[in-house]
């Protein structure tokens, strides 16, 4: 045992032991129920008044001897906070077995317990090590953190203070007498050989889902590779025909100078036909006999006047909707580059890792991890359900449906959305209506059914 069980820890307090209105003495108790510690009867030999001190806030309660034995005690202090109660172990440890014990004050005791029988009703766990008093009262642990005794201590004849417990049996019979029924562990706990084999079993497992995810990661990532690669061919040629349209533009440019100049020239012709009509005006004044001749004339200059402007106004038509339609074709290669552009962005996007963390309705750990790369490179988001062939992360629950939930990625927000489940979806406490997008937070608690999950963004 290499450190403290969070469960083991938060359960201890200190004793102080005071006699004659001064303090004596330091000893250690466990949380067991409501306003009562449990602790060696070895206290009672040092002082006459006690107090609870709680080691996170220093806060002392005053505290009453509820019960006693030969060898436990039982403290009752009014408005002692509530903390976790250990769990009983699932049977009384076997002579020459390992077990330990937590201080505050310093690491945890290894120690290896021998039976003795004091009389046919009394058994003790002793184990020679020498112990400080501020140790007294400790629990002693199994390897799995369960609750065997309590550590009491007695002087040698050396006036060395040295550690026994009582036995499994007594400690519930105390307990039990005193109305305290604490969780027992549903199995024994394992031996060292098994837990060795579990754990051999656990890493090759994980190593086998690390080499899983390594090798698609890889294929996500050659995948990924290609289509960008892909994408900026598709660009380059967009570039390419951006270039020609902008030729083919320039070019409609240069002929609808080439019109104005036609236009221009049209116009000085007809400056010519009124200086004809002029000198027609005149010359039938001065030559009467050549008046149809010059009528001749001047109506065939007309026509060709005419003629010409009808074919400057029909290319000066043609040459606007040469343009117009390069434009629209120009407006439409653009629309593409902005398209594969967000194509380009939408492939490269990334997002933290998303953990989803809690318990089934018979208390199994339940651990989802979202890939979030994966969430925001696809708008169809990730679905949650019991269903293993309709949904991207499963639920082996019977309450969860087999589509239940989704999870999509808008803009640098989570959002969750209920896929029509039987029983429903919870989010911190509101239910949520079916088909509607509702935004998640780091810790955001959700029950799908009755499984209950929280949200952690990793990284």
């Amino acid at each position: 045992m290499g450190l403290i069980s969070p469960s083991a820890e938060s359960t201890i307090y200190k004793v102080i032991i005071y006699y004659e209105g001064e303090e004596t003495a330091q000893a250690m108790g466990i949380w067991v129920a409501e306003n009562r510690l449990l602790t060696s009867e070895s206290i009672l030999h040092w002082g006459d008044q006690f107090f609870i001190e709680n080691p996170e806030t220093g806060a002392r309660y005053l505290a009453e001897i509820q019960s006693s034995s030969e060898s436990l005690v039982l403290l009752f202090a009014q408005g002692l906070p509530s903390s976790n109660a250990p769990t009983l172990s699932h049977e009384p440890p076997q002579s020459n077995s390992h077990a330990h014990f937590p201080s505050i004050d310093s690491d945890h005791v290894n120690v290896l317990l021998s039976h003795q029988y004091l009389s046919p009703t009394s058994l003790i766990y002793r184990f020679s090590i020498d112990v400080d008093s501020y140790m007294i009262g400790s629990p002693l642990l199994n390897r799995c953190d369960q609750l065997i005794s309590v550590i009491s201590g007695e002087l040698d004849s050396m006036g060395n203070l040295t550690g026994f417990s009582e036995s499994y049996s007594l400690l519930t019979s105390f307990l039990q007498l005193n109305g305290i029924s604490l969780a027992t562990a549903p199995t024994p706990c394992p031996t060292v050989a098994t837990q060795l084999s579990q754990a051999e079993s656990l890493s090759t497992s994980l190593q086998q889902d690390l080499d899983s995810l390594k090798s698609q990661l890889t294929e996500l990532e050659d995948s990924s590779t290609a289509a960008i690669n892909q994408t900026a061919e598709q660009l380059e040629i967009i570039g390419r025909q951006k270039d020609s349209l902008a030729t083919q533009i320039a070019e409609a440019d240069s002929m609808l100078a080439i019109q104005d100049s036609v236009l221009i020239e049209s116009e000085q012709l007809q400056s010519q036909r009124d200086s004809l009509v002029l000198l027609d005006s005149l010359a039938r004044r001065q030559l009467s006999a050549q008046e149809e001749n010059n009528r001749r004339q001047i109506f065939l200059i007309g026509g060709i006047s005419f003629l010409l402007i009808l074919l400057a106004v029909f290319f000066l038509f043609l040459f606007w909707r040469r343009k117009q339609a390069a434009e629209e074709e120009l407006l439409d290669k653009d629309d593409e580059l902005r398209k594969a552009e967000g194509v380009i962005e939408q492939k490269s996007a990334t997002f933290s890792d998303i953990l989803l963390h809690g318990h089934g309705p018979n208390g199994s750990e339940i651990r989802l991890k979202i890939k979030g790369d994966v969430l925001a490179q696809n708008d169809e988001g990730v679905i949650i359900g019991r269903s293993s062939a309709h949904s991207d992360c499963v639920i082996a629950e019977g309450s969860v449906s087999r589509q239940h939930a989704r999870i999509t990625l808008t803009g640098s927000t989570l959002m969750i959305e209920d896929l029509n489940s039987l029983n429903g979806i919870m989010l911190n406490g509101e239910k949520l209506v079916p088909g509607k997008t509702y935004s998640l937070s780091q810790g955001s608690m959700i029950v799908l059914g009755d499984v209950t999950l929280s949200i952690k963004i990793l990284g």
